[in-house]
């Protein structure tokens, strides 16, 4: 949605139905295992991890964290908050499997380290060093495309594709 130079990027409803449907599945195959015989501790341990997944499918469905801003700052989104426009230096989206991650390269990543928790500031090295850029942001299932989205960054940033 784009409000006056403001684009909300949400998850797309294609990606909250597979979610949900999944979530349906696993509360479906959980009901059957506990009606089935044999030991019933196996029964309950089956419905624990199968229902607990439904429940991750739906928190993922539901959730707006993942969700994006675009506006006359910067980018907003979990992470890192608002990360400036005048910070970005390049965008580009890096794909992990079936993932799509939108990359940053800024011009103080160390400066977004302090802004996360001490036990996420570990993970955050490691997605750098295997090419994930400075700050990343995860699309995958969201409302717009890699492409477009890489091109509305890196006209807001002012920058250009590094080569």
């Amino acid at each position: 949605m784009e409000i006056a130079n403001r684009i909300e990027i949400g998850i797309a409803r294609w990606f909250r139905s597979t979610c949900l449907g999944c979530a349906a599945f696993l509360v479906c195959v959980g009901a059957f295992s506990i009606v089935q015989r044999g030991d019933l501790t196996e029964r309950v341990m089956a419905l624990l991890v199968l229902g607990g997944s439904a429940v991750a499918c739906v928190w993922v469905a539901m959730s707006r964290q993942r969700d994006l801003t675009l506006d006359h700052e910067g980018i907003h989104g979990r992470p890192f908050g608002l990360v400036r426009w005048s910070d970005v230096e390049d965008a580009f989206v890096r794909r992990n499997n079936l993932n799509r991650v939108l990359a940053l390269k800024v011009c103080e990543p160390s400066a977004y380290l302090e802004r996360l928790p001490r036990w996420r500031r570990s993970l955050w090295r490691l997605s750098q060093r295997a090419g994930f850029g400075d700050l990343s942001f995860d699309i995958t299932g969201m409302r717009i495309s890699s492409d477009e989205l890489v091109r509305i960054v890196r006209a807001r940033a002012g920058g250009k594709p590094s080569a």
